[in-house]
C-alpha cells in the first residue's frame, strides 16, 4: 500500500507534485550512490523512497541489487520477490532472482532454474537468461541443453561475455569434442586474458586430453602466476616441473 504519497494525493495538488519530485530525487540519488559503489547509501535512499511509495517495484529491485552487492543474499531475495509480486510479468526480475539463487552460498539450483525458465517464457529474447541457464554447473542439467542455451546466447548477442565461451568449451571437453573445446577456451582467453581459470582449464585440457604437454604447462604456469605469483600449484609440479 502506498503510504505517504497516497495521503498527499487526496489532499492538495501542490503536495502531489512535491511527493513525486522527492521520489525522483531519491531514485536518482540512489542510482548515483550505486554507481559509486556506495551501496549502503543507495539502500538508505531507496528505504526513504519505499516509505513514500511502497508499490513501486523498481525501488525494491534497485534495493535488491544493492543488497546483493553487499552479500546480503536473504535481504536481496526478499526484495526481488516483493518486486515480482508487484510486477509479475517483468522477466528481468525473475532472471535476477534466479541468478541470486544460483550464485548464493546455498546454491539453490531448483529455484534458479525455475526463475530462468520463467524469465525466458516471458521474454524469449532475454538472451542473458539463456547464458545464465547454460552456465549453471553442478545442477544436473544435461550438457546438450546447456550448450544449446550458450549457443543461442552467443549467436544473438553482439558482445558475448568471455565466460560464455569458457563454459561452452568446458562442456564440449566433457563430450570429448576436443576441437570445439579448444576453440572456445582460446576465444575466452582472447576476450579476457587476465582470468586464471581460463588458462587453468585450457592447460589441463591440453595436458590430459590432447597430450600437448609443453603448451599446456605454459597455460598452467600462467594461471599460477595470476593466482599465486611465483608459487607453483601441485598440478604444475606433478605434470610440468620435469618437462
Amino acid at each position: 500500500m502506498r503510504v505517504l504519497c497516497l495521503i498527499l494525493i487526496i489532499t492538495t495538488f501542490p503536495f502531489v507534485i512535491s511527493c513525486q519530485s522527492e521520489l525522483e530525487k531519491l531514485s536518482v540519488s540512489a542510482e548515483k550512490a550505486f554507481k559509486k559503489k556506495d551501496y549502503k547509501l543507495s539502500i538508505s535512499y531507496l528505504d526513504q523512497a519505499i516509505k513514500l511509495d511502497s508499490e513501486n517495484s523498481s525501488y525494491y529491485e534497485k534495493r535488491a541489487d544493492a543488497k546483493k552487492e553487499l552479500k546480503d543474499e536473504y535481504g536481496a531475495k526478499l526484495d526481488y520477490s516483493k518486486a515480482i509480486i508487484l510486477d509479475n510479468n517483468n522477466s528481468n526480475l525473475y532472471m535476477k532472482r534466479g541468478d541470486l539463487s544460483y550464485s548464493s552460498r546455498s546454491k539453490n539450483c531448483i529455484a534458479a532454474l525455475s526463475d530462468f525458465n520463467k524469465a525466458i517464457e516471458l521474454n524469449p529474447k532475454l538472451y542473458y537468461a539463456y547464458f545464465l541457464r547454460g552456465a549453471m554447473s553442478g545442477c544436473r542439467i544435461d550438457i546438450e541443453s546447456r550448450i544449446e542455451d550458450l549457443n543461442f546466447y552467443i549467436e544473438n548477442t553482439k558482445t558475448p561475455v568471455s565466460y560464455a565461451f569458457y563454459a561452452r568449451g568446458y562442456l564440449y571437453s566433457r563430450l570429448f569434442k576436443n576441437k570445439e573445446a579448444l576453440r572456445d577456451f582460446n576465444k575466452a582467453i582472447k576476450l579476457d586474458n587476465k582470468k586464471s581459470l581460463y588458462y587453468w582449464e585450457r592447460g589441463k585440457f591440453k595436458i590430459i586430453r590432447i597430450k600437448d604437454i609443453k603448451s599446456g604447462c605454459k597455460d598452467v604456469k600462467k594461471a599460477d602466476q595470476l593466482l599465486f605469483g611465483k608459487k607453483r600449484s601441485d598440478f604444475y609440479k606433478k605434470y610440468c616441473d620435469s618437462k
